[in-house]
């Protein structure tokens, strides 16, 4: 089956996806759009279900929306991977998925600030926004790590919601590198994650973003 999953020349919402991809064994065409091609007189916003990205074409043409659906529905496509053992364990990842999306909306002027769309003082949000949302969703996974016996956040195999923690820290790792000088567990934990032989051969291929 051909997929074709489209967003921008971004890590964020949509790495984790790709990872997935890798992680199952499945080719998948990469289409990654510039914010001039998005924003142009000929966007392919139109044909887009919500007009905004990701979205993910399947070889029939149907188009899947929104990051985390198109998650969950490639992961039962492909057996249930990074999804868990159990029903338990799928709900503690939803759960997880879900703090990190109200963590993100927390983050979010600052997250933008950095990236340029939005204006504002870094520092100021740094301190203000920032470090309390960060402590407060890292307090979680950290406690979470602690009583984990396998180093992974859901059970005793990587999750998905490993794949979006982990790789929102490399984001961290480039935009406020001194936050996880303070936090040795949270570097470890993401070390722990992509010591798995397929990502770290998708790390070293793929495209280099900040975010």
């Amino acid at each position: 089956m051909g997929y074709t999953l489209y967003y921008f020349e971004l890590r964020a919402v949509v790495e984790p996806i790709r990872q997935l991809f890798k992680l199952a064994g499945k080719d998948f065409e990469d289409k990654r759009f510039t914010f001039p091609e998005w924003l142009g007189e000929n966007s392919p916003k139109k044909t887009m279900p919500f007009g905004q990205l990701p979205v993910l074409e399947l070889a029939d043409g149907t188009k899947l929306a929104q990051s985390q659906a198109i998650a969950r529905y490639l992961s039962k496509e492909f057996g249930g991977i990074l999804w868990g053992s159990n029903n338990v364990e799928a709900a503690e990842i939803d759960a997880l998925i879900d703090q990190y999306k109200e963590y993100y909306n927390e983050i979010r002027k600052f997250y933008y600030t950095n990236m340029g769309v939005m204006q504002g003082d870094l520092e100021e949000l740094y301190k203000d926004v920032f470090l309390p949302a960060a402590e407060k969703f890292y307090g979680f996974i950290e406690k979470r790590l602690d009583a984990s016996k396998s180093g992974f956040l859901v059970g005793s195999e990587l999750s998905y919601a490993d794949l979006l923690v982990a790789d929102h820290l490399v984001t961290l790792q480039n935009i406020k590198p001194e936050y996880l000088k303070d936090h040795p567990k949270l570097t470890a934990y993401k070390e722990k994650v992509y010591s798995n032989e397929i990502l770290k051969k998708w790390l070293a291929e793929r495209p280099e973003t900040a975010m």
